[in-house]
């Protein structure tokens, strides 16, 4: 930018033809012959000096430090010019291509121990000493009985069954009456079996052999106890209600 101390001196050269004329011929002169001119002071934005003739406006390129003749007038300038206006923002490039992936960062610190969850939902009633009980009795031939296998004191019993001796001949005429467990009755828990024998007494194997077996296990409440199971002194009889039957003619 032109120094302001030399404003004056380009207003007065814009009034005479022949100065614009020798401005038109600076250009050109200090073209070719710039680094005559340029002042040592200063490396980016150097200052250029010229002597310019106050009647024909030829210029003459000086240094910093020659004076000018006593016809000429002193200018200087630099070679930076005033700073253009901004340009439009330019279009978005396209995007680029994904970077390799990054090296696997170090493992982060253990974090605190969480809070405690709330307890679960109570489990359903355990069981425990799971145990077969059996006993055998014999059913005469005419008779029917109920037949018992108990538990022993404080288990429940859980079911059961029973087996017989009777041939497949004889089979029609032993039948069952009742079968099941029995729960939480005043002697303890058993499986009973009810049947008839309806055989002729006098013949030979008439006299069935019943086995009845009871399937018992001490059970837990939903908080892991045992379960409270009736004790009682009361008499556990294993064969009850036998009675005679009469003969089918």
């Amino acid at each position: 930018m032109i120094q302001s101390r030399h404003t004056a001196t380009f207003s007065a050269l814009r009034r005479s033809p022949r100065v614009l004329v020798g401005v038109a011929a600076l250009g050109v002169f200090s073209a070719v012959a710039v680094p005559a001119a340029v002042a040592a002071t200063s490396t980016s934005s150097p200052v250029y000096y010229a002597c310019a003739s106050k009647t024909s406006g030829a210029l003459r390129q000086v240094g910093a430090s020659t004076a000018c003749r006593s016809w000429e007038r002193r200018i200087s300038w630099n070679q930076r010019g005033v700073p253009g206006t901004p340009g439009k923002q330019g279009l978005t490039g396209a995007t680029g291509s994904a970077g390799p992936t990054g090296a696997t960062g170090p493992t982060g610190a253990t974090g605190p121990t969480g809070a405690t969850g709330p307890a679960g939902a109570t489990g359903a009633p355990g069981l425990s000493g799971y145990q077969a009980v059996s006993s055998t009795y014999q059913l005469p031939g005419l008779n029917a009985g109920e037949f018992r296998t108990y538990c022993p004191a404080g288990e429940q019993v859980l079911g059961g069954g029973y087996t017989s001796d009777v041939n497949v001949q004889n089979a029609p005429q032993v039948n069952l009456v009742a079968a099941g467990p029995m729960d939480g009755t005043p002697t303890g828990d058993y499986y009973a079996v009810t049947l008839s024998n309806f055989q002729d007494p006098t013949a030979t194997g008439s006299t069935v052999n019943v086995t009845v077996t009871a399937t018992c296990a001490t059970t837990t409440t939903a908080g892991g106890a045992a379960a409270a199971r009736r004790l009682t002194s009361a008499p556990r009889p294993g064969v009850v209600h036998l009675q005679r039957l009469t003969a089918v003619r």
